[in-house]
């Protein structure tokens, strides 16, 4: 009964001390791979400051190899995000579509990652580079929903900016006056000038183009004080010579 009693327990200690290697075997091994995983997206993060985006890219798609066999989520939602970067700088608008749509996906199982509202910005720009222009505008309005519920987010007037853009190359040139609209009342209150000069600049053309030529002019004026304000002359005299353009028709 004795030698019964030592066997099971020999075997439990046997098997304890197994696992316990085999556990730490694991670790180690999971260990190893995040450190060779962050090593490469650091060179990458230099490569991209660098500008040498080939040598970036693969740096970052080692990283993402390693990290997505040892399924590290953290650091694989930051490469990917930087995988989409680069891509937009290829101009590989797919790819670039592929990376940030990865990032959302492995962003909704961790904390602490990239804000959802700029992801659907990234993944807005990356459609309208690629043409898809329903896409973009899909994605970027949601982007507004969620920024929207913010009191006073300081992107909201980037991204009406970029709903206009994107509703003024559908040719949808209301809308698009809309949203520009409401993006220079968020650049007034932050007085931001240049954006402020830009919005203006981008009404006129709206207005001119659906042939509002009093609006056009307002809006061309106004933006030419701001950019002499900002001390850009040079775009401050083109705007001038398109309010005479208008004012011979």
């Amino acid at each position: 009964m004795e030698n019964l009693i030592l066997n099971i327990v020999g075997s439990l200690l046997a098997t304890g001390i197994l696992t316990f290697f085999s556990w730490m075997w694991l670790r180690s091994k999971f260990n190893r791979a995040y450190r060779k995983a962050s090593y490469h997206l650091r060179n990458g993060e230099a490569l991209i400051e660098a500008n040498q985006f080939r040598k970036a890219t693969e740096e970052i798609e080692k990283s993402i190899k390693i990290l997505e066999d040892s399924q590290k989520l953290k650091l694989l939602n930051q490469a990917y995000l930087y995988m989409g970067d680069l891509s937009m700088k290829n101009d590989d608008w797919e790819s670039a579509v592929n990376h940030y749509v990865l990032a959302q996906e492995t962003g909704t199982k961790i904390r602490d990652g990239v804000s959802e509202d700029i992801l659907y910005l990234k993944l807005g720009s990356a459609y309208r580079q690629g043409n898809r222009k329903d896409d973009a505008f899909r994605c970027i309005d949601r982007a507004r929903e969620i920024q929207e519920k913010i009191n006073e987010h300081p992107m909201l007037a980037e991204t009406f900016t970029r709903l206009a853009e994107v509703e003024m190359e559908r040719g949808h040139f209301e809308v698009a006056i809309e949203h520009y609209l409401r993006a220079l009342s968020f650049q007034e209150r932050i007085r931001d000038k240049r954006a402020q000069a830009a919005s203006r600049t981008a009404l006129g053309e709206l207005h001119s183009k659906k042939d509002n030529k009093s609006e056009a002019i307002n809006h061309y004026q106004l933006a030419i004080q701001l950019y002499r304000e900002v001390g850009n002359q040079s775009v401050a005299i083109m705007l001038d010579d398109k309010i005479k353009e208008l004012s011979l028709v």
